[in-house]
């Protein structure tokens, strides 16, 4: 009976494992195969060496491979920065939620990734390791979590939040010290508490970080809107979108639309651009504007990716694209995507499958995506030598200058639409001096979101060769732009 329950219940564990093993972290489940492993093999040791006392041993391994796998505490420890991860405050609010009780204070440093960018990424780590010091050394009744790019999260027993904000405020309006730089930061607040309606550890910590997300992209725009004001809906709303996205994914029902990208000077379609769309519960379409940043905060983007991908190459496939007038469709990447070092062999396993030459897509990519600029080059120059080719999206909205842009084999630059309607309300020579030099090291120009025909031909008449917009056609679903232009 006793090795009929050991094995038994070791069945059961492994049978759970790939059963729910999904939930937990890759080396959790290596860690609950190996305690098993550990177990079987002394119930094995023992059945064949039962006068040699071996068992209690095994059951000391299987017992630190749990501690090292589930509990060691440096498993929850953000080590640079002195505070708990988010997989701690997933932990702490697991007990909170027991007692029915719980406040975390969110806090974000405003426009942290432009920070980043200017100062560079060493001097904000330690702009941010000096706010853990303080925060512990200032507020040691509250527990501190570093949750990533430059956010915080913290909990105690405070009965007056309103005064724990307003000792941080005071702080953030004196500047923090690095060993390079004096830095003026700025930090924006979100609550959760009990009332919020949120009944799990994951929820709160996703309503928490896309509440700070949402906070620092309305500041970031220039409205001074408190986060403490913020709508929780608004939360609620990113969450809904999050399981909606899930739930598209899961079934493949990413929809792709086509919008065309035509000649400045005889307005014919060469080429379009494939961008995602995505349908709520009630077949409503949800801006891109929305479930793309929350694709890229969950973990989602590259799944998003590979389905849109996937779908144009079959479009591709299915379609002759010289009947349809094109030379070329545009995909968008991701900054995620772009640094995942297996992008070029999950590409190359898609145009495979398809038949799909690598010469007819456009990959474009934006300015904010070359601020790793080693790894980005890298990746870029092997998905060039598989036939791709590069666009620039958004050119004028980032960091980028030309001696930089020099660096990378950008076939195309389209400027941001922003840059488009500026110049057409004030011809200024800025523009004109943007696109000559481009020109001059060799990139066509695309410009965005042309609307009228007076921006049409004040684009083309400074060297725009393509044009893409609202005047020629909005985007549309993949079969109806097959019929439109479909010859």
């Amino acid at each position: 009976m006793l090795y009929v329950c050991s094995f038994l219940y070791i069945g059961l564990s492994v049978l759970l494992l790939f059963r729910r093993g999904q939930n937990l972290y890759r080396h959790e489940r290596r860690g609950v195969l190996a305690y098993n492993a550990a177990l079987l093999t002394g119930n094995l040791m023992r059945m064949l060496l039962p006068r040699v006392l071996v068992m209690d041993t095994f059951c000391t391994i299987a017992i630190t491979i749990i501690f090292f796998g589930f509990t060691n505490p440096h498993l929850f420890i953000d080590q640079r920065h002195i505070a708990f991860n988010k997989r701690g405050l997933r932990l702490l609010l697991a007990e909170a939620l027991e007692a029915e009780s719980f406040h975390v204070m969110g806090m974000v440093i405003r426009n942290y990734q432009q920070e980043r960018v200017v100062v560079g990424g060493e001097c904000m780590d330690q702009a941010t390791e000096s706010i853990s010091a303080w925060v512990l050394q200032a507020l040691p009744r509250n527990v501190l979590f570093y949750l990533g790019s430059g956010r915080f999260a913290m909990m105690g027993n405070h009965t007056d939040w309103n005064a724990l904000h307003a000792k941080m405020r005071s702080r953030f309006a004196n500047p923090w010290e690095t060993e390079t730089s004096t830095l003026h930061l700025g930090a924006l607040f979100v609550n959760v508490d009990e009332g919020s309606g949120l009944n799990s550890p994951e929820k709160i910590t996703n309503t928490l970080v896309l509440a700070l997300e949402s906070a620092e992209r309305n500041i970031g725009m220039g409205t001074e809107k408190s986060a403490d004001t913020m709508s929780i809906g608004e939360v609620y709303e990113q969450i809904a979108t999050l399981r909606t996205l899930e739930g598209v994914l899961e079934r493949n029902e990413v929809e792709v639309f086509l919008q065309p990208i035509v000649s400045s000077s005889s307005h014919a379609l060469v080429g379009t651009e494939a961008l995602a769309r995505m349908r709520d519960e009630r077949g409503n379409y949800i801006p891109p504007s929305l479930f793309i940043p929350i694709a890229e905060h969950a973990g989602l983007i590259n799944e998003l990716g590979s389905q849109v991908f996937n779908k144009v190459c079959e479009f591709i496939a299915t379609h002759n694209l010289e009947e349809l007038g094109l030379q070329w469709i545009n995909i968008n990447l991701s900054p995620l995507q772009c640094v995942q070092r297996d992008i070029a062999e999950r590409f190359e396993s898609i145009l495979g499958r398809y038949g799909v030459s690598p010469d007819v897509i456009h990959l474009e990519i934006t300015e904010q995506s070359l601020i790793d600029h080693t790894l980005i080059k890298n990746q870029i120059f092997q998905l060039c030598e598989m036939g791709f080719r590069f666009a620039l999206d958004d050119y004028g909205t980032g960091y980028s200058n030309l001696v930089r842009l020099s660096d990378f084999p950008f076939a195309n630059v389209k400027l941001d639409m922003s840059l488009v309607r500026s110049y057409s309300r004030d011809k200024g020579n800025l523009l004109p001096a943007m696109v000559s030099g481009l020109k001059d090291i060799g990139y066509t120009i695309t410009a965005e979101g042309v609307e009228t025909e007076d921006m049409a031909n004040a684009l083309s008449a400074i060297g725009a060769d393509f044009l893409q917009g609202y005047l020629f056609a909005r985007p549309l679903p993949m079969d109806e732009f097959a019929r439109t232009y479909g010859r």
